[in-house]
């Protein structure tokens, strides 16, 4: 059994944010997702700083493909948050990392997030330099994870549909929509309905094709029960989905 390396393999960020409590409930997972992603870029910039042979090369950036949030308690977060992070799970082509949010020692998320990496420039997946992360010891298999299948059933009501604006803010470093925006687009939906503020519980989303600045989007939104919704969003420009997200209440 290969052994995992701890003092590398886990890397552990603070963050101090007086505005926390002021937020929404969606605003509130944005922020602690955004936290969590700066921590996971600083890991690898740990990495690195450690000698540890990238995983990616020149040319090559990361792009979120999944995500996997399970929930505990966002109703009451103070300033100070702790976050960390570690490569869980590793292959040719993708790496997941599994983050705990901490907020005053209360475990309030966890989150798993699988990345791929693309050529900046030709918009393919790229294989990845795997050899290094097993030398080194730098995957924790004792937190694996199966991603939910997502898919919209013949079964489920179909609620609304949304038309979206993509705009300039909306593009990322990686010339391609923020990840967080389609939770964003998603929220909007629903932020009148009742479950809204009340114990959210699961999100799930999966990334396939991206959406770019000039691409018109729509959003479909379905009742699987009265606790439980999917998010089609669709790239209306390409005819084709773009993205799936399951939020679910307790």
């Amino acid at each position: 059994m290969e052994h995992f390396n701890a003092q590398l393999g886990i890397y552990e960020q603070s963050y101090e944010d007086p505005t926390l409590n002021d937020l929404a409930i969606e605003e509130r997972l944005l922020s602690l997702l955004n936290k969590a992603l700066t921590t996971s870029g600083n890991h690898d910039q740990f990495f690195r700083e450690n000698h540890v042979p990238s995983l990616i090369n020149d040319h090559q950036v990361w792009v979120v493909t999944q995500y996997h949030f399970d929930i505990h308690d966002l109703s009451k977060l103070s300033r100070t948050i702790k976050i960390t992070t570690r490569l869980c799970q590793i292959n040719k082509f993708f790496v997941t990392r599994y983050f705990t949010i901490y907020v005053e020692g209360q475990l309030v998320m966890e989150l798993y997030a699988q990345f791929a990496a693309i050529d900046f420039y030709e918009r393919k997946v790229v294989r990845l330099n795997t050899a290094s992360m097993a030398e080194y010891g730098l995957v924790d298999k004792d937190h694996q994870i199966k991603f939910q299948k997502l898919n919209v059933s013949e079964e489920f009501q179909l609620k609304e549909v949304c038309d979206f604006a993509v705009t300039s803010e909306d593009i990322d470093a990686n010339a391609h929509v923020n990840n967080g925006v389609y939770l964003t687009w998603c929220f909007s939906m629903i932020r009148d309905h009742t479950l809204i503020n009340k114990n959210l519980r699961e999100v799930d989303v999966k990334f396939g094709k991206e959406i770019l600045v000039d691409h018109a989007v729509s959003v479909r939104h379905y009742a699987v029960d009265d606790k439980e919704f999917i998010f089609q969003i669709m790239n209306d420009s390409k005819q084709e989905e773009a993205s799936i997200l399951r939020m679910k209440w307790l």
